[in-house]
């Protein structure tokens, strides 16, 4: 359209429908396309911007087929993928942060920042929880460092316990068959 601004749109019929607007090119939008139904891409769809969609299915029906959804960036950008209820205020939002390069999760409550929930460093096999880990059972295979204080229940040690400080029991200690120096 040689008009400043002037919409472009696709009319159709589907079946015995009444003329409808099947695509809308938004010229006071940079030409942002809208379409009236679903978005199907044969092979590959690229969005070079912001991508929003109510629901996005990738995948193959062949069996033991792989399917990849990759958000692309360079190491200085961030790339940010948001499970949001329609209000944006609360949901996860799964980002990689190109400075200081780090793989969060974010637990956004009513605010639009987020809270950390969880941070892996791209260049360390290290994670960080923020708030606590709750699990019905922990099997650490090799040294455990705790800095503040181990409350157990039950604790049950297997092999040796090396205590640097004091020991303090609030109970009963059954010390069978064990030298005390």
């Amino acid at each position: 359209s040689s008009i400043q601004d002037k919409d472009i749109k696709f009319w159709g019929m589907d079946g015995n429908t009444t003329l409808f607007t099947a695509l809308t090119l938004d010229m006071s939008n940079g030409g942002a396309a809208i379409f009236a139904g679903s978005v199907s891409a044969g092979n590959d769809l690229t969005a070079t911007g912001d991508l929003t969609a109510r629901d996005i299915t990738a995948g193959s029906h062949t069996r033991n087929a792989q399917t990849t959804l990759s958000i692309l960036t360079d190491a200085q950008q961030s790339s940010i993928l948001k499970f949001r209820e329609d209000n944006d205020n609360y949901g996860f939002t799964f980002g990689y942060y190109g400075s200081p390069n780090n793989f969060v999760i974010k637990r956004n409550d009513n605010s639009s920042t987020g809270v950390d929930v969880m941070t892996i460093p791209r260049n360390s096999n290290n994670v960080t929880f923020t708030g606590e880990v709750i699990a019905a059972s922990l099997d650490i295979s090799g040294n455990a460092d705790i800095d503040g204080t181990l409350n157990a229940d039950g604790l049950d040690i297997d092999g040796n316990a090396d205590i640097s400080g004091n020991l303090a029991v609030d109970g009963i200690a059954n010390l069978d068959n064990t030298d005390i120096d």
